[in-house]
């Protein structure tokens, strides 16, 4: 993954992929680093999966089976 400073975007991400990116809350400063060094925009996107990740995962609990569960064994317990 590289970041394109021509065309403003994320080489080998989807057309439709590039909004879910962020880049524009990038200085662009940071964009300029991006598109020298690929590591760069490597590991902002693992970052970014990572946070969603991380912020999905409880809302899917929530939102399953799991969290009745957990709710019906345990509103008794002090």
């Amino acid at each position: 993954m590289k970041y394109d400073d021509k065309q403003h975007q994320l080489e080998g991400v989807s057309l439709a992929n590039q909004k879910k990116t962020l880049l524009h809350l990038l200085d662009d400063k940071v964009k300029q680093k991006m598109a020298g060094y690929q590591s760069l925009a490597q590991k902002s996107i693992l970052l970014q999966m990572k946070c969603f990740d991380d912020y999905h995962r409880p809302l899917c609990w929530l939102h399953s089976d799991g969290w009745y569960r957990y709710y019906k064994h345990n509103r008794n317990r002090k």
